[in-house]
């Protein structure tokens, strides 16, 4: 049957087989006018295609239902006529049944016989759980609602139960007496707690109305003051409570906050199977915690409301709502196939059924003189806290005295004297509060503040409901301020004013109370007195009473025990930055003001923002009390922020920031009056002109469905994005909004089936996806770079049919084991199915393609052209992902080179479509195909001179541009480029062009330097440094080096983290993941991925990389002093570490010793120039010939060209000999120049003209990182997994200086011990003693063949692919003798012995380490090491030491 997640689908089918090319975009140029498509309805009979029939027709909807045939879906397609909105259409099969798994295992005959003959049960649920951020349990408000029904409807108890949804919950209810059922299977033991309380209500609707019965379903925040089913109307499915105040003028208006409609915490329903059918289509719709990697609403009443909504002003409308007389919605004017009626849904009134702002502030009930003193229900809704609430208004039911103040409890009561104005009311409020910190008392709070000077006090009726203008107080200060944040502020320090009509506190009244003695009758000072703080106390107060009452005026008394006690206004108040909540009123909802237009907009009073006394806060909104005041009245919440308080705190400072992707404004207060102020800072969020309504980011939401739903374009819904992403989460940063909009709507889209909607937001990011700072976007026909805007071709075939190629591939996949949002959730053979009718609809819609000029960088559409055209030339290959790709050599048929094509589809965002270029780039070989030249031709007899210099030329161009992109993006990249470089995974082309990677990064400009290193280190820069470089002296993944010099004169180099650097390694982590997963390597890197995030967020913390720094020089200078240097940090452990300052390393900087020594990557270019004069060729072949994976490419007749490509190991020797040679030449050039010159008067010869440079002993310098790498590894388990180049200087005294320890890694004892045995299994040709050892260390395959543990053991720790031991190997491992670099990878990876399932993340370290250090020692000149021959002294030395590991062998 046709699901609801892909009807979608079936409208677009319907709606192009009607219109051809036409959409239902309103924006489109070539959208069908409503007549039309209404004209062309008329016209006959529409078919579905049988192709896309079949694919619908697997879709079952609950599990274990047969599919049903293609010819019964086709007679149970309905098509509705187009009306208000093409979007807004009904295709689906009528429901037959509720699904079973929306059900509760629950008694039916305990709930018939509970019903009674009126047929009707209340329920509520619970868990003993705390509510999110609650200080009460679920089970204490549960129990109130108990007891609320018990005292004031008594009548209903019997009829009352909750499902409890665990055994503490229900404990406690039978301890009470009341009737409670133990849910004990299915929703209420899934390991999902919080989806089970999101769904739990409508479970229950919809478990009861199976049996028969209505049921009123409540929130434990409810209590009962009467009856409610007196209150019931009885004609409709569903008798709903409301948040609105004025519910006949605002019920459904488009400009009220969606859930203010209905109230879903209390909800009647009638067993019908309408109502039904509906609660079970809104369960289905949102049944999914996320949707497309959309999270669902956690607030369950806006997602119901949204629903509603819609299916009352769908085409055929499905809902209609009651109030009064009044009727909203329209009726049905056809019978459609479903429902068989409309589903009626009554809204209560609100003076009766109360929401929480018109009982425990309006009073809303004492309007009306039929209700009486009491409405028959209150809800504690949009007051908080709950508890404070319920306990002032006495509607706390539970005894809970002695729990919360104990047998000796301590009250301080006081006059507050009435007709006060607002800042005299809280002056002595504030006033009466430091009094009760400093008598280490309760303070009762006040019930005669001045209701008067409440905004609301007339509009919302209080001076009919609290307080009559004859009268001068009747509020409490919650009627003004935020009750939350006094209470949080003074925790401990005050109660609620209901609490002295309590019994208890009557009691205390007559037993144990006394006044405040007169405040010439108080102790001396107590400075004088003689005792302590509590003494004087006691002889203040020597009874002890438990009410302590101030009779005089409380500011007397307030400023006699400042004198006293010697305090201070600031040692019980602190000062700070209040500001209107401007990002969360409704007056400032986008709906509202394009509703009103902007002048309608509520903005700040002037001077309303302020510094005050933390705690009291008068602007902020209560929800509905304040919030909703201006839309619902026009009267403006203009109340000063502070209260009228704190007139001595004063602002410090106010400036922007971001924190955490979101932007504020820091602003800071401290009270001037104090000797040594202490600021207090606040971080508030700039004003905007307006909001997006809160829930956008929410699958439910008015802007994603608008989108959805074809009522607003793709520029509207990302311009709406990114409006909520500024006022809503704070953050304007247009990149990340690019990266959150583009994932969340593609994401959705898909999800959903609505293809054609994912095609127009593809198309729309396809333009806004480019890479910061390129001068032109992709273009849409070629994927190439366009050059104006009229190249790109929006709606172009090319994209579509891309994009649909790709639907195919990731359909495929394993289900719910991709990363991409765009992952279908649908089993991978009917995601397929879809996906192929879709490509059939695409057919009839094709245009001709002309053929595209394609440059070095192929996307998927070039080479589908170019691929096709010359497999049609007998090349052979095949398509992979849209891409061709040759399967002969390289010399036979292509060039084969690393270079970039665009994923386009899979990518959610810029940045994570450039990341998957960039590890495409690096890690797959596809080829660059050149149509248009003639150096190139498709053909084995090419000559060897032209297929080179083509190679050359390709390889160079993709290399800049792969470098342009790593540069761009920055941090992950840079990492990956900077461990592959020089290690013989790049063609020569690649390690020249990222050498730059090394040390010579993009860098941030100075100012940003400074505002960091200024945040962090708490200070201005000059009051640390004396000198401080503002140009770089290196740069690289996430952050930059600058030299400084310290007061003392310590030179120091200052390591500062980039802004925002580590989200985006994040970012690129999880894309290089998904596409590792698209290329079906998802098992193989699981743990790898694993370990680089655990590495990198260490990496992040500078704290933690001069810890560790501190630690490895520690360990290893008392050991290599003499060969090696490395710095320590300036820490509070170094001397150098200015007086008063704690660390000089913090977070994101991180100060060090200076090392004044020349990277060793310096000294390479003379060595490579040596080694190329010897053997009679150039440096540029030379490093073809170092880095070549293709032996056919090298002319192997030359004698020099062999020797060096078989060079194996260089000695120390060997290299001391050539530096002496160079010396000596030189040394001869000088002599004879000198001869020539002095002698002759002559002119010397060209090579006694020049000096040649010498070079650095390679093999000692290499044996010497090895040692120490070997050392850190074995003896202290703690070794940097990254020492490339760039991390390594050269001193003046000829040491090694080691810098950068931000990647570093721990290691077990036992995975040391294997390592250690592997590595000298390897070394000593012990072939038989690898693979367990290997095993050992956590690698793992299929079928554990020790074939494929011995080839990657070697590869990874011998000497990588050289041909003596992979020839050496050949016989024992089944792999051709010369076998090329793609044979041997085919080996490896292409599961010719064995597929990898694991390889842990502490084994690619140290692999990557052994590669690094290797790659180092060919430039270096070493020649070929051996990591295993180099590392083994270091483990044969550890293993002696540590005989007892050997019992791990067995």
């Amino acid at each position: 049957m046709c699901s609801g997640w892909i009807s979608a689908l079936c409208t677009l089918v319907l709606l192009h087989e009607l219109a051809g090319e036409h959409d239902c975009d309103p924006s489109s140029s070539g959208s069908m006018s409503r007549a039309a498509c209404s004209s062309i309805a008329d016209a006959g009979k529409l078919t579905v295609p049988f192709t896309l029939l079949e694919a619908l027709a697997e879709v079952r909807l609950e599990e274990g239902e047969p599919p049903t045939s293609a010819a019964a879906l086709r007679e149970s397609l309905v098509l509705v006529r187009p009306g208000a909105g093409l979007a807004d259409t009904l295709v689906g099969a009528r429901r037959k049944e509720v699904p079973r798994r929306m059900m509760l295992p629950l008694p039916k005959e305990y709930f018939v016989q509970m019903a009674g003959p009126e047929k009707l049960v209340i329920l509520g649920w619970t868990t003993g759980a705390p509510a999110e951020g609650e200080k009460l349990s679920r089970t204490a408000l549960a129990v109130n609602l108990a007891l609320s029904i018990r005292k004031h409807a008594p009548q209903l108890e019997s009829r009352f139960a909750y499902i409890s949804m665990d055994t503490f919950a229900h404990e406690v209810m039978e301890e009470y007496g009341f009737n409670s059922v133990l849910c004990e299977a299915g929703p209420c033991r899934s390991t999902d707690l919080k989806d089970d309380i999101w769904k739990m209500r409508w479970y229950l609707m919809l478990t009861m109305t199976s049996f028969g019965l209505s049921v009123l379903v409540v929130d434990a925040d409810i209590v009962f003051l009467g009856d409610p089913t007196k209150e019931f109307a009885r004609d409709s499915d569903m008798e709903v409570m409301t948040d609105h105040f004025f519910p006949e003028r605002h019920l459904w208006e488009p400009w009220v906050r969606v859930e203010d409609h209905i109230n879903t915490g209390f909800v009647l329903v009638r067993p019908a199977e309408p109502v039904r059918f509906l609660i079970a289509d809104f369960l289905e719709e949102n049944w999914l915690s996320e949707q497309g990697s959309v999270r669902r609403d956690g607030m369950d009443q806006r997602v119901f409301n949204h629903f509603i909504v819609r299916r009352m002003s769908a085409d055929v409308p499905q809902v209609i709502g009651r109030y009064g007389d009044a009727t909203w919605g329209r009726p049905q004017q056809i019978v459609p196939t479903w429902p068989m009626r409309q589903v009626s849904i009554r809204i209560l009134n609100p003076a009766r059924i109360a929401h929480g702002m018109n009982f425990f502030w309006r009073r809303a009930h004492l309007l009306d003189p039929e209700i009486g003193h009491l409405p028959a229900v209150a809800h504690v809704n949009g007051a908080d806290p709950k508890e404070y609430f319920l306990r002032d208004r006495h509607v706390w039911f539970v005894d809970d005295w002695q729990e919360r103040f104990g047998s000796s409890p301590k009250f301080l009561i006081y006059t507050h004297p009435p007709g006060q104005t607002l800042e005299g009311d809280f002056a002595r409020l504030s006033a009466a509060l430091e009094a009760a910190k400093m008598l280490k008392r309760q303070l009762v709070l006040p019930n005669t503040m001045n209701c008067q000077n409440t905004p609301a006090y007339r509009v919302w009726n209080l001076d009919v409901t609290v307080q009559r203008e004859t009268e001068r107080g009747n509020c409490t200060f919650d009627y003004f301020s935020w009750a939350k944040n006094v209470l949080d502020t003074y925790a401990g320090f005050v109660v609620e004013s209901g609490l002295v009509q309590h019994p208890e506190f009557q009691q205390l009244l007559e037993d144990s109370v006394a006044p405040l003695p007169r405040l010439s009758a108080w102790p001396k000072s107590l400075s004088s007195f003689g005792g302590g703080y509590d003494r004087w106390l006691d002889e203040l107060l020597p009874a002890a009473p438990a009410v302590a009452v101030i009779q005089q005026d409380i500011l007397e008394v307030r400023e006699a025990l400042r004198q006293r006690l010697h305090m201070e206004e600031w040692d019980s108040h602190t000062c700070i930055f209040q500001q209107f909540p401007h990002q969360v009123n409704v007056c400032r909802d986008d709906r509202y003001v394009g509703r009103f237009g902007k002048g309608a907009q509520c903005d700040p009073a002037p001077d309303q923002a302020a510094c005050g006394f933390h705690g009291f806060t008068c602007c902020m909104s209560f929800w509905g009390y304040s919030e909703k005041l201006e839309i619902f009245t026009g009267a403006r919440w203009d109340l000063p922020c502070n209260c009228g308080l704190g007139s001595s705190c004063v602002l410090t400072k106010s400036h922007e920031m971001d924190r955490e992707e979101q932007q504020y404004i820091r602003k800071c207060c401290a009270n001037a009056e104090q000797p040594s102020p202490q600021e207090h800072c606040m971080l508030v969020p700039p004003q905007r002109s307006l909001t997006i309504y809160g829930d956008s980011h929410f699958y439910s939401s008015y802007m994603l469905n608008d989108f959805l739903d074809c009522r607003i374009d793709p520029p509207r819904a990302m311009e709406r994005c990114r409006e909520h992403r500024a006022g809503t989460l704070l953050d304007t940063d247009p990149s990340r909004a690019l990266l959150h909009c583009g994932s969340m709507i593609a994401g959705l889209a898909l999800f959903r089936g609505r293809y054609d909607r994912a095609f127009k937001w593809l198309e729309h990011l396809h333009w806004l996806r480019r890479r910061p700072g390129a001068p032109c976007p992709l273009s849409m026909e070629t994927g190439q770079l366009a050059h104006n805007v009229t190249q790109v071709g929006i709606g172009s075939d090319w994209k579509l049919r891309h994009d649909v190629e790709q639907l195919k591939y990731i359909s495929k996949l394993p289900r719910r084991q991709q990363v991409s949002p765009y992952a279908p959730l649908a089993p991978p053979e009917f995601a397929t199915s879809l996906a192929e009718a879709l490509s059939q609809l695409l057919d009839e819609l094709r245009q001709p393609i002309s053929a595209p000029t394609v440059n070095a960088v192929t996307p998927a559409s070039a080479a589908l052209a170019e691929g096709g055209r010359l497999a049609s030339q007998g090349c052979p290959g095949e398509f992979f992902q849209g891409v061709f790709v040759y399967k002969g050599s390289s010399g036979e048929c292509g060039l084969r080179l690393h270079a970039i094509f665009a994923l386009s589809f899979s990518s959610s965002s810029a940045r994570q479509s450039l990341s998957l270029e960039v590890f495409l780039a690096s890690g797959s070989e596809v080829t660059c195909f050149q149509p248009g030249s003639t150096s190139y031709k498709c053909a084995k007899n090419a000559p060897l001179a032209i297929r080179e210099a083509e190679v050359s030329r390709l390889n160079r161009q993709c290399a800049d541009q792969t470098l342009s992109l790593i540069l761009g993006l920055k941090g992950y990249y840079i990492k990956a480029a900077q461990t592959l470089c020089g290690a013989g995974q790049f063609p020569p082309e690649f390690d020249e062009a990222f050498g730059v990677l090394l040390d010579q990064c993009p860098k941030e400009p100075f100012e940003v330097v400074q505002n960091i290193l200024e945040e962090e280190l708490g200070c201005s820069l000059w009051d640390i440094f004396t000198e401080f470089d503002t140009e770089a002296i290196a740069a690289a993944s996430i952050g930059q080096v600058h030299f400084a010099t310290l007061a003392d004169g310590t030179k120091v180099a200052v390591k500062v983290q980039y802004p925002d650097v580590e989200k985006f390694f994040q970012i690129d982590v999880d894309t290089v993941s998904f596409a590792l997963q698209v290329l079906g390597m998802a098992s193989q890197v699981k743990e790898v991925f694993g370990t680089m995030q655990k590495q990198f967020k260490q990496e992040f913390d500078y704290r933690q990389e001069a810890s560790i720094m501190r630690e490895v020089a520690e360990n290893v200078m008392p050991h290599f002093g003499r060969k090696v240097t490395i710095p320590l940090p300036i820490d509070a452990l170094h001397p150098s570490c200015p007086p008063g300052t704690e660390s000089l390393c913090t977070c994101k900087v991180l100060t060090m010793e200076r090392l004044d020594g020349t990277p060793i990557r310096q000294h390479i270019l003379p060595l490579l120039k040596m080694f190329a004069e010897a053997h009679g060729t150039t440096v540029e072949e030379l490093k073809k010939m170092m880095n070549t994976k293709d032996l056919s490419k090298i002319d192997m007749d030359n004698a020099a060209v062999r020797r060096a490509m078989n060079m194996g190991e260089v000695s120390q020797c060997q290299s001391q000999a050539l530096i002496a040679a160079v010396q000596t030449r030189n040394l001869a050039a000088k002599l004879v120049g000198g001869c020539f010159a002095g002698c002759f008067h002559a002119t010397p010869p060209q090579w006694a003209r020049t000096k040649m440079a010498v070079p650095v002993n390679g093999p000692q310098l290499s044996r010497r990182l090895y040692e120490v790498h070997g050392f850190e590894i074995f003896q202290n388990g703690l070794f940097n997994s990254d020492p490339h180049a760039g991390n390594v200087l050269i001193m003046p005294d000829g040491r090694l200086g080691l810098i950068d320890y931000g990647a570093v890694m721990r290691l077990t004892e036992e995975q040391r011990f294997y390592f250690a045995k592997m590595v000298i299994a390897i070394a000593d040709e012990d072939d038989d003693a690898v693979p367990p050892n290997f095993w050992g260390c956590g690698f793992r395959s299929k079928n554990q063949d020790p074939r494929l543990a011995l080839l990657l053991a070697h590869v990874f720790f011998n000497r990588g692919p050289y041909k003596h031991d992979m020839n050496r190997l050949s016989p024992k491992v089944g792999l051709p003798i010369n076998a090329d670099i793609l044979t041997l990878d085919s080996y490896i990876r292409g599961g010719k012995i064995d597929d990898i399932l694991e390889f842990p993340g502490h084994l690619v370290l140290l692999q990557r380490c052994s590669m690094v250090l290797s790659g180092i020692g060919m430039e270096l000149g070493a020649g070929r090491l051996s990591s295993a021959k180099m590392l083994k002294p270091q483990a044969v030395l550890w293993l002696k030491k540590r005989p007892d590991l050997e019992a791990l062998s067995s």
